[in-house]
């Protein structure tokens, strides 16, 4: 019965479309039509195929480039697609290699988004891309390119955030609780690419001071803080035990 498949490739689909735009949205709403297709026609095989492997590209790129709520619910019914097919297969064989399939994506998926939502030691990972940022909504923004950027912010200390990083925002919070308008601190989002999301984030939580983007950390992950003094404090932890001495 392709019910099941049908009704969750739809819920991805419009799980895309409400959801921040990237380069992959095309794609997953592309694998979401292709995979509904399938699940009407009986193919349950390919649709299968289509629910694991959409699934796994889309929590390997949230690995990759940070999390996404709406991409990890889309990538979420694209498996549950996967093993809707599965179910509603009546070829034995066919149904265990496609079973195989989507239990092998599904432990991969949620190996990358383990990884993605925490990283290890309270700190994200953020592997940088080229300068594709965005028009950002109101304040002043700076992006940096990689030789040009300075070890301090006007004698501010500067905090390196990603907007899908979960101890990111728990060190914003305190960050911006104490010190709204950025006196003593700036935040930096990484990568450029995601600068629109993140100044989003900041406004959102009370941020009303300047904001600027650069192509990569100079640290293993976010949340990094350098102090105008030059010191490195990495994780969540670290950035807060600064914030309440410094703000």
């Amino acid at each position: 019965m392709p019910g099941i498949p049908v009704v969750f490739f739809l819920a991805a689909g419009a799980a895309l479309l409400v959801g921040p735009k990237g380069l992959l949205t095309w794609p997953g709403l592309a694998a979401a039509a292709a995979g509904t297709l399938f699940s009407v026609r009986n193919k349950y095989f390919w649709a299968a195929v289509i629910g694991a492997g959409s699934a796994t590209v889309s929590v390997a790129a949230q690995t990759a480039f940070g999390f996404c709520a709406w991409c990890g619910l889309a990538a979420g019914f694209f498996a549950a697609a996967g093993l809707g097919a599965v179910a509603a297969s009546g070829n034995l064989p066919r149904r265990l290699g496609a079973a195989a399939l989507v239990l092998a994506a599904a432990v991969a998926a949620g190996s990358f988004l383990a990884y993605a939502v925490a990283g290890p030691g309270g700190v994200r990972a953020v592997q940088p891309l080229p300068a594709v940022a965005g028009t950002a909504a109101g304040g002043s923004v700076t992006t940096t390119a990689e030789a040009d950027r300075p070890s301090t912010s006007g004698g501010k200390a500067v905090l390196y955030i990603s907007p899908w990083c979960p101890n990111c925002e728990r060190a914003l919070r305190v960050f911006i609780g104490r010190d709204p308008t950025g006196t003593k601190w700036e935040p930096v989002v990484v990568p450029q690419s995601d600068l629109r999301a993140g100044e989003e984030k900041l406004r959102a939580l009370g941020y009303t001071g300047d904001v600027r983007s650069e192509a990569s950390v100079p640290a293993e992950g976010v949340p990094y803080l350098r102090s105008a003094d030059g010191r490195g404090f990495l994780g969540a932890t670290r950035c807060l035990e600064w914030a309440q001495s410094n703000l």
